[in-house]
């Protein structure tokens, strides 16, 4: 009976990854660089990460209500959040990064620096092995936070 709830709950815990994978409908979502991801050619897959990145707010508006952008703005947007971000290095003539995305958690009112999700859609272009290296860091600071190589295989 343990072994069965087990597997219940975590058959739940896994599909609600899969279903909360950056709103991709039959993306798989990938999280941990251990698991080796196979695919096939014209696949769509999704690594979600972790994230903190640096977010930016029009004049007059509050975290709470914010249109999330990673750029540097403008002059006139205020700053939000830490500056760290994601670098993704991938092989382009194995894969596309067909569409990245980051939903913050929910928080409290008021809270700015609070995280959430990256999400990275990726689209297998050939068979063969290939590797996705994403760097958590600053982009003015020589050294990373995190590192992670997810390895793939595209049959």
């Amino acid at each position: 009976m343990k072994r069965f709830l087990v597997l219940v709950v975590a058959s739940i815990l896994v599909a609600g990854l899969i279903g909360s994978c950056g709103g991709e409908v039959g993306a798989t979502c990938f999280i941990d660089p251990e698991e080796v991801i196979t695919t096939t050619v014209g696949q769509e897959f999704v690594i979600a990460l972790d994230s903190n990145p640096t977010t930016y707010a029009a004049p007059g508006t509050s975290a709470e209500n914010t249109t999330y952008k990673s750029t540097d703005g403008g002059a006139t947007w205020s700053k939000l959040s830490t500056g760290y971000n994601w670098e993704v290095l991938h092989e382009e003539d194995m894969l596309t990064l067909e569409k990245e995305e980051y939903t913050p958690d929910k928080k409290e009112p008021g809270l700015v620096g609070a995280g959430g999700t990256q999400y990275y859609h990726f689209k297998a272009l050939k068979t063969g092995g290939t590797v996705i290296v994403v760097t958590y860091k600053r982009s003015w600071e020589e050294g990373y936070d995190d590192q992670k190589v997810f390895n793939v295989e595209i049959k």
